[in-house]
């Protein structure tokens, strides 16, 4: 598929392929750096972390909606760039890392719920399926 098949002139993504072919845009308007960004299947939802500094120690693990640009912020107990978010193929889910009385433990959030639940004593979420 090229750029020129897209009617809207907007990027064209194929998240099933892994391919976007289109220039870089800004997700979000704050000036956060973000890392370690999920995609759901369905390129509707994004999951990332949001650095605001060494100086501010603002960390914060995020959901973007990208056809609406809704935010939610998932709380945590720990404020780290060690989340490690996976987000659900639908983009309803994020399951992240968090540190709970010293040790790293495996969580679930729920869009549909605005809350999240440990899922195992140690380990990391690696996908969704």
């Amino acid at each position: 598929m090229s750029r020129e098949g897209n009617r809207s002139g907007g990027p064209i993504t194929r998240p099933d392929e892994g391919i976007i072919s289109s220039d870089p845009t800004k997700l979000t308007p704050d000036l956060m750096q973000k890392s370690s960004t999920s995609i759901s299947r369905d390129g509707t939802k994004a999951a990332f972390t949001a650095f605001g500094g060494a100086l501010a120690q603002r960390y914060e693990l995020r959901i973007r909606d990208l056809t609406t640009g809704q935010e939610t912020t998932v709380p945590t107990q720990t404020k780290s760039f060690s989340h490690s978010p996976q987000i659900s193929p639908d983009g309803m889910a994020i399951g992240f890392r968090d540190r709970v009385a010293g040790k790293w433990r495996p969580f679930v959030y729920s869009l549909n719920e605005a809350s999240s639940r440990k899922v195992g004593e140690s380990g990391r979420i690696l996908d969704f399926f």
